[in-house]
């Protein structure tokens, strides 16, 4: 989900080109629509307090109106592009703020990068409008694993034959009314996290059922609270929701995350989404004001804090995606203080949207290293991210497509990784050579990493030589950085 947002003392602005400033919130979510095609809802809302009302004297109210204009563009074209009025009456002339006026808008598009541009002017006021630009990337969902829509943060999900308001029909989905939040912001009476999401190819690749565990998160990751649910997976799309009152909550900023872990006995695999959102509990005052804070120093970073056994862990961790002339210096550096400097600029440069208030890219990278240390490590080897296959993982991402085969006989078992949208496609292949579940990269047809044809025959077939398995353990340290 993307959404443009400036934080200060936990509300959420958008400033225009014009003096004046406004509240507007946007928000989006993507769920799967067909093999090509994937839906992108986009929310917003704004305050009532936004709009000038005229007064109409046909119809004794005062009337405000806002004009909407979005375009998708692609790199090429505009891709879509829709535009609408929202419209709010009242009796009397509107001077305090009554509620915010919320809207969905639906667009279906390829996989692909695109610039969201959106455009809004109040119809009465010519001083109340803005621009906003930003960049979308809607992603392919794997049809070989089971895969998570994004999270919809929401202000209620109800269904459709207990409706408590008559809300909008652009927020059903299916028997349910799904009600955005846009801002992420849960006040007053409203401390109740609502989650929507979608399942997608459950039942064809864990018939057996899956887990779902949902995770509270404050700031600085520390676990708030955890709900886990066996699911069956009676189809292959799958529509879920979560309540879970946060009245317990004090003032601040927190994660919620969902992981979807298949099969349900044995796990071996699993997905996981997260939304930032933010909690203002008049009842609680804040743990850590800092908290709020839009641009965190490094004094105030986890980087300022480390011991250098620490700080020098976090760089094998992070050697992977390092460029030749970052582990050139890195080897240079002497001091702790040097080292923690090095590692806050090293992932600062690297976040994908400095907007949010913390690094997603960061965070993305230690759910990988999580994944390798869950499922990758073997015997007495925890670290997983030292593997061969943790270290194609950090490097690469996640597969598009794995498949594993068993051992049997005298052969024993392999990987095949093949991820096509890198260099036009290429594949990692792992055996384990030793039989205790250390899967050694042994070929791949990627620009700069190990190639070895045979491989099948050489290490495949368990007859072969220990002095040659040997060898290619030790040809294969430090083949990925």
């Amino acid at each position: 989900m993307f959404r443009i947002l400036i934080i200060i003392c936990s509300f959420f602005i958008i400033s225009l080109t014009d003096a004046k400033t406004v509240k507007f919130d946007i928000d989006g979510a993507q769920f799967r629509y067909d093999d090509n095609k994937v839906l992108w809802e986009m929310y917003y809302s704004f305050p009532d307090t936004l709009l000038k009302y005229q007064f109409k004297f046909q119809e004794g109210i005062y009337l405000g109106e806002l004009y909407i204009n979005v375009k998708i563009k692609s790199s090429v074209k505009i891709e879509a592009e829709k535009e609408w009025i929202v419209t709010n009456y009242s009796k009397f002339p509107l001077i305090e703020h009554k509620s915010d006026l919320l809207g969905q808008k639906d667009f279906l598009l390829s996989p692909g990068q695109y610039e969201v541009q959106i455009n809004i002017l109040d119809s009465n006021e010519n001083t109340t409008k803005a621009e906003i630009k930003y960049n979308l990337i809607i992603k392919k969902f794997n049809a070989n694993t089971i895969d998570l829509s994004d999270l919809e943060l929401s202000i209620a999900v109800e269904n459709q034959d207990r409706l408590s308001v008559p809300w909008n029909e652009s927020f059903k989905k299916g028997n349910l009314y799904v009600v955005p939040n846009p801002s992420h912001l849960f006040f007053g009476d409203s401390l109740i996290l609502n989650a929507y999401y979608e399942i997608y190819n459950a039942q064809r690749i864990s018939p057996s059922g899956f887990i779902i565990k949902h995770r509270i998160l404050d700031a600085v990751k520390r676990e708030e609270l955890v709900i886990s649910q066996v699911k069956q997976s009676i189809a292959d799309e799958l529509s879920d929701f979560i309540s879970i009152p946060i009245d317990v909550l004090p003032t601040g900023v927190y994660f919620f995350e969902t992981t979807l872990i298949y099969p349900d006995v044995n796990p071996t695999d699993s997905v996981s989404k997260y939304e930032l959102f933010y909690v203002l509990n008049p009842e609680i005052p804040p743990k850590l004001l800092t908290n709020f804070s839009e641009s965190i120093t490094f004094e105030k970073s986890e980087w300022a804090v480390m011991s250098d056994e620490k700080i020098n862990t976090e760089f094998e961790k992070a050697k992977c995606i390092a460029s030749v002339n970052e582990i050139k210096l890195w080897d240079e550096i002497t001091s702790t203080e040097a080292k923690q400097k090095f590692m806050y600029a090293f992932w600062n440069i690297r976040n994908s949207d400095t907007t949010k208030s913390y690094n997603e890219t960061l965070m993305e990278y230690r759910k990988l290293i999580d994944y390798a240390n869950t499922y990758f490590s073997y015997g007495l080897m925890k670290d997983g991210w030292r593997t061969d296959r943790g270290k194609v993982l950090l490097k690469y991402g996640k597969p598009t497509q794995r498949d594993q085969t068993s051992s049997r006989g005298d052969y024993r078992a392999y990987e095949s990784w093949t991820y096509t949208d890198i260099q036009g496609g290429v594949d990692f292949y792992f055996v384990d050579l030793i039989g205790f579940g250390n899967f050694v990269l042994v070929h791949s047809t990627a620009i700069g990493e190990m190639r070895n044809e045979d491989w099948y025959n050489q290490y495949v077939p368990s007859r072969n030589e220990d002095d040659n398995i040997q060898n290619q353990q030790n040809n294969n340290q430090g083949i990925i950085r």
